[in-house]
């Protein structure tokens, strides 16, 4: 067996890969989920080759890490995404959602946003669920290993790596049983499909969709600038904001459901929170009823979806059609939070972010 440490004797993309999945089932290595990923995978290796990155010796002790210490569970197959654009508070709840640390009272706020609170007392012990996001359990553990500041360039030269130890720890989790989160963007176009081979795999997926204004958006921005944290582009910025909205409300396809409608029509269930206008944290949709109906068709306006937002979301497949009346309930949730945050409207720009990362990627 070649040392994973020499790059160098892995003379292909297919050869490193093998070695970063070397102990893969044979149903995962016939199953959708791994062929949809696998080309994608092979073609980032092959960039990473061509910048003379060391793939082997630098993805494979962080993707071992991800495992270390976890048992997987033989009864709980669940698998969940924290999706929205970048900027927004993702990972912040994905590491609340793992008990992870977090600054402020972080912790007790998000706790008592009911339906979020819900959807974590679902989930087993942490030592049950796997971790993957491209930035918080990739670069950023590629910046710590290599003792390096987290800037542009850096971002840039290792972006191919963070996202092949993300798509690898899934593959590696999904196959050993645990219980997923996964911090990502969900803005691709073919994301329903992600459902449809989780629900070949048996695997119930989640969708926890998070939404932000750009006051808190650009907050964040300032915030990780200021601590040398590169976030992305400004065009990566604006595309995933208006990839999230397009996947949530245009409608495509046969049937004409959106991406997101897709995912509900293959059994995913979609949970949906925002920000009110005191920088509350609330619920805007849970599992097929309306929580927020203002603040629901105040976000729908201002990405430039008008008309009624339920009718929109009856059109995209996101609610059913039929009976919707009555199912409104207004959230009257005062919680102040934004990713470790005290906000208040003359604050935004003191936010402690503690760490967090950006966007997922699939």
């Amino acid at each position: 067996m070649p040392s994973s440490n020499n790059t160098s004797v892995f003379a292909s993309a297919e050869e490193v890969l093998n070695e970063l999945l070397n102990d893969l089932s044979a149903q995962m290595k016939g199953s959708q989920f791994y062929s949809d990923h696998k080309a994608y995978l092979t073609s980032l290796i092959d960039a990473a080759l061509n910048k003379n990155r060391d793939v082997v010796s630098v993805a494979k002790p962080i993707i071992e890490e991800a495992f270390e210490g976890k048992e997987p569970l033989s009864n709980k197959r669940l698998y969940i995404s924290t999706a929205g654009a970048p900027l927004v508070g993702k990972s912040t709840i994905l590491s609340w959602m793992l008990d992870e640390q977090l600054e402020n009272g972080i912790a007790e706020d998000f706790a008592k946003v009911t339906e979020l609170n819900n959807i974590k007392q679902q989930l087993p012990d942490s030592k049950h669920i796997v971790a993957a996001d491209p930035d918080v359990y990739g670069i950023y553990k590629i910046a710590r290993n290599k003792e390096h500041d987290l800037n542009e360039s850096f971002y840039n030269l290792w972006r191919e790596m963070s996202i092949v130890i993300d798509i690898c720890v899934r593959i590696k989790a999904l196959d050993k049983g645990f219980v997923v989160a996964h911090g990502t963007t969900a803005t691709n176009q073919n994301y329903a499909a992600t459902t449809a081979a989780l629900k070949e795999l048996g695997y119930q997926h989640h969708i926890i969709a998070i939404s932000a204004p750009e006051d808190i958006r650009e907050a964040f921005h300032k915030t990780r600038a200021h601590k040398s944290m590169y976030q992305c582009s400004p065009q990566d910025r604006s595309e995933k904001q208006i990839g999230f909205y397009a996947n949530m409300c245009k409608k495509s396809g046969p049937q004409g459901a959106s991406v997101y409608g897709r995912c509900i029509e293959q059994g995913a269930k979609l949970s949906w929170f925002g920000y009110d206008q005191n920088y509350n944290l609330v619920c805007i949709l849970d599992n097929n009823t309306v929580k927020n109906r203002e603040l629901l068709s105040d976000m729908l306006v201002k990405n430039d979806y008008r008309g009624s937002s339920i009718e929109n979301l009856q059109s995209a497949g996101i609610l059913p059609k039929s009976n919707y009346c009555g199912l409104f309930a207004v959230a009257a949730l005062g919680v102040a939070v934004v990713a470790g945050l005290v906000v208040k409207a003359g604050q935004i720009n003191q936010v402690d972010f503690g760490g967090i990362a950006k966007d997922g990627f699939s």
